[in-house]
């Protein structure tokens, strides 16, 4: 089941769900599984360098060493001059205020990866908020968020949207936009008559 969610919104506490849809979720997705003759299903598996010993998918994804090779339970993320950079708490660990917007503009700037449907107990808690969001989105404006579902330095952003009745949680990274200056385009005499030559035709 998915984890709760408290959104502080005014003066209530919305306890919510996000639930999570992709391009598969809503088309399908095929996938081929290797079988034994008894039905069994088998699972990918990485072998040592000699051989004898098995190591299964995501094994050691999350296990460190030090230089003398000794296992290290603890770890410190830092930054190249090391220092130590700072982890933001999961969204989870307290209630989330709703008060930050972003323009209808600045949206459409975002790189958009991950894509939730906002669900409750009782999906009546949540017709206040939507009918906000939606007067929000009458302003070009839409509420947002920090979105942080595990502890990470890079926290990103969750941008509500209201959709025909539902709230649609969409969670990315603002892209700047970059804009180009006009250059001027230098050409030499002999482009020049190359060009000409290209552009040329005759009237009948």
């Amino acid at each position: 089941m998915a984890r709760i969610l408290t959104l502080k919104y005014k003066d209530l506490e919305l306890h919510v769900r996000l639930q999570k849809f992709s391009r598969d979720t809503l088309y399908g997705k095929s996938h081929v599984e290797k079988r034994g003759k008894d039905g069994i299903v088998y699972q990918h598996a990485n072998l040592t360098m000699d051989g004898t010993h098995i190591l299964p998918s995501k094994a050691i994804s999350a296990h460190y060493i030090d230089p003398q090779g000794n296992y290290v339970a603890e770890t410190l993320l830092v930054d190249p001059e090391g220092k130590a950079i700072p982890v933001v708490r999961s969204m989870f660990t307290e209630p989330v205020k709703l008060s930050k917007t972003i323009s209808l503009e600045d949206y459409f700037s975002y790189n958009i990866d991950t894509t939730y449907i906002l669900t409750a107990d009782n999906i009546e808690d949540l017709i206040p908020l939507y009918l906000d969001c939606q007067a929000l989105l009458e302003q070009h404006k839409l509420f947002r968020f920090t979105y942080v579902y595990y502890d990470t330095t890079a926290p990103r952003d969750a941008i509500l949207v209201p959709k025909q009745g539902d709230i649609y949680v969409l969670v990315g990274e603002y892209a700047e936009p970059i804009m180009l200056s006009q250059t001027e385009i230098l050409y030499s005499d002999i482009e020049e008559e190359e060009l000409e030559e290209e552009i040329a035709f005759e009237v009948w």
